[in-house]
């Protein structure tokens, strides 16, 4: 069955096969995980870095690396099948202003593994400043509006006549190109409003399988090479995925190699071997 964001995998074991049968909906498919990252060495190349970085940039830029080398984390899961996603697409949330009563936007960016780890952030960074802009709507936001307009009930009728063509693989490329619920990730920083991570649902609309939360940078105490207890600058990322789109090894091997990749951020200056 041919879909206009993935690719159906046929050489799936047997299990692999049955898991979106017997689990058919994502938060009855959930895990958990979490990362203590140390910043040792990666706030002081942040600082000293031209052009300048933020972390949530270097983070992105991190996974979009990791999502390149281990495509199997970007599948998703529709119609009780598994698809291989044709392209990288992170999502992110932006609240339009630091008040508390600021709107929160969605945006999604597709990137490409090939571009410099600048190019990667200066992508992310245009994307956090077109959801900050007040004087224009994102495509999204253009659609809700419209949407929303609407009587509840036939608003609620369109979403499960779109659920309904989204599980038989009808949905046009138009309809899923900008939607930021249809990505290979969701990643927030929670730490850009002083907040810890936290562990999020996974939406049901949509395919998105992985749900990212960076939270702020703070001291904790961690062992050093020599096997001694020093305090350092950490992060806590904390993760909710899809089981139903690989086996937990595969993730948490792909999960410690974007540690490798934030922990010492030289590895990613690198071109990409894919």
């Amino acid at each position: 069955m041919g879909r206009s964001d993935g690719t159906l995998i046929t050489d799936l074991g047997v299990l692999r096969r049955m898991l979106p049968s017997l689990m058919p909906s994502r938060n009855g498919s959930i895990v958990y995980y979490e990362q203590q990252l140390d910043l040792s060495r990666t706030l002081p190349w942040l600082e000293g870095r031209q052009p300048r970085i933020t972390l949530y940039e270097l983070a992105i830029a991190g996974l979009v690396r990791v999502w390149s080398e281990r495509p199997q984390i970007n599948r998703f899961t529709a119609g009780g099948r598994l698809y291989q996603r044709n392209e990288i697409a992170f999502s992110i949330s932006v609240k339009k202003s630091l008040d508390e009563n600021a709107p929160l936007t969605a945006i999604k960016a597709v990137f490409d593994p090939n571009d410099s780890i600048d190019d990667t952030c200066k992508k992310v960074e245009a994307l956090i400043e077109t959801g900050r802009d007040k004087k224009r709507e994102t495509d999204s936001e253009k659609e809700m509006r419209v949407v929303t307009k609407l009587p509840v009930w036939l608003m609620r009728w369109l979403v499960r006549l779109q659920r309904i063509a989204d599980w038989f693989g009808l949905l046009p490329r138009f309809m899923t190109r900008n939607d930021p619920l249809y990505a290979s990730a969701y990643v927030v920083n929670l730490g850009s409003v002083g907040l810890d991570a936290a562990y999020h649902h996974l939406y049901e609309y949509g395919n998105i399988p992985f749900f990212i939360v960076l939270g702020r940078v703070k001291k904790a105490p961690v062992v050093d090479e020599n096997g001694e207890l020093v305090v350092h600058d950490v992060v806590h990322i904390r993760y909710s995925f899809d089981e139903r789109i690989t086996d937990g090894f595969y993730t948490s091997t792909a999960l410690e190699r974007f540690r490798e990749y934030i922990e010492d951020p030289t590895l990613l200056e690198a071109p990409s071997a894919q």
